[in-house]
């Protein structure tokens, strides 16, 4: 049990914790060291925490994002696509 920020709202607290535990559950169940692992929506509520739990694991990540390029590479990820300027989909030597 954790109190909550202080600048937080009590919605915004729930969502902070309910974010947090679906990345810790996801990295504990199927992350192994050495993983490459593929995170799409890396700037979203859980994308952010899987990431950085994930890292810690010794997965590398390639994510995907719309803006926060330089958000997902402070958390860790190796490789980050803007999916609005590429078809990452299409072209499987970007990952």
């Amino acid at each position: 049990v954790e109190m909550a920020p202080k600048n937080a709202s009590p919605v915004e607290s729930a969502a902070l914790t309910s974010s947090a535990l679906s990345a810790y559950l996801a990295v504990k169940k199927f992350v192994k060291p050495g993983y490459r692992i593929l995170v799409l929506g890396g700037s979203g509520g859980v994308g952010t925490f899987f990431i950085q739990l994930a890292k810690k694991e010794g997965a590398s990540f390639v994510a995907t994002t719309s803006t926060e390029k330089d958000l997902l590479l402070s958390l860790g990820a190796d490789k980050v696509i803007n999916y609005k300027e590429v078809n990452w989909w299409e072209d499987q030597e970007l990952l």
